[in-house]
């Protein structure tokens, strides 16, 4: 049903849909001061903030001081952009007791609204005091374009169909074989990101599925994309995974 809201209100907006073209990568400006690190492949900023001093109890803790961060730390275009996705949260076992002494809050960015399921992205890492100790951040620069779509509504929304039974019988299977079970709990409108013959980059109208399982007593979440306009060319071989013990993108 989620799935099919979503196709709809897609379907009814044009023949055409519109794509991303990654044309580079920008240095965000902070609102604080922090020491800069230019990595391969993102940057990180360093903080000396130590005006928190109340021990991360839960994920819901995580997630009200990030949303406070971001509001002092990044510009409002930026904060404006920014959507919330997971929370991981480090454990430390010590004469028997168990406790948190940091935490990750990821950061997906939003573009027209959507969260974008590609190469920008934010991590916020805490210490045990609620302090925000440094940020990984990619962020990208875009060109917007518009691709003529020629199926008809019902061979989009029949291939949709098939490809995400695909991928469920997958996932199913590879659970199965670790005697594991999980659900799918969430569908959301995203954009996916594509690679061409050339090795441009490009964002494209996608459905995001997301799930969740438990394995060795550890909550784990699972994700995975599907292509609104072209499913039959989703590449379905990655599915992104991160446990509540940590996060990985």
């Amino acid at each position: 049903q989620q799935t099919s809201k979503i196709l709809q209100d897609e379907f009814a907006k044009s023949t055409d849909y519109p794509i991303f073209e990654i044309i580079g990568d920008e240095t965000p400006v902070l609102n604080i001061s922090a020491a800069h690190e230019k990595t391969e492949s993102f940057h990180r900023f360093y903080f000396e903030l130590n005006d928190r001093n109340s021990a991360i109890q839960n994920e819901q803790d995580v997630r009200t001081i990030a949303a406070q961060d971001i509001k002092r730390i990044f510009p409002k275009k930026i904060a404006d952009s920014l959507m919330m996705a997971r929370i991981g949260l480090e454990y430390e076992s010590r004469n028997g007791e168990i406790r948190i002494v940091g935490a990750l809050a990821m950061l997906h960015r939003l573009i027209d609204g959507y969260p974008e399921r590609g190469e920008s992205y934010i991590f916020m890492y805490y210490d045990s005091s609620s302090n925000l100790k440094n940020i990984e951040i990619k962020w990208n620069s875009y060109k917007k374009d518009s691709i003529t779509d020629n199926q008809s509504r019902l061979q989009k929304i029949e291939s949709q169909s098939n490809v995400l039974s695909q991928k469920i019988s997958e996932l199913g299977e590879s659970l199965k074989r670790e005697n594991i079970q999980g659900r799918l709990y969430r569908v959301i409108r995203s954009w996916h990101l594509k690679k061409d013959d050339k090795g441009g980059k490009y964002l494209v109208p996608s459905i995001t599925y997301l799930g969740t399982y438990v394995e060795n007593k550890t909550k784990r979440y699972l994700s995975f994309d599907i292509d609104i306009y072209n499913p039959e060319k989703t590449n379905l071989t990655h599915t992104e995974i991160c446990s509540s013990k940590g996060a990985q993108k």
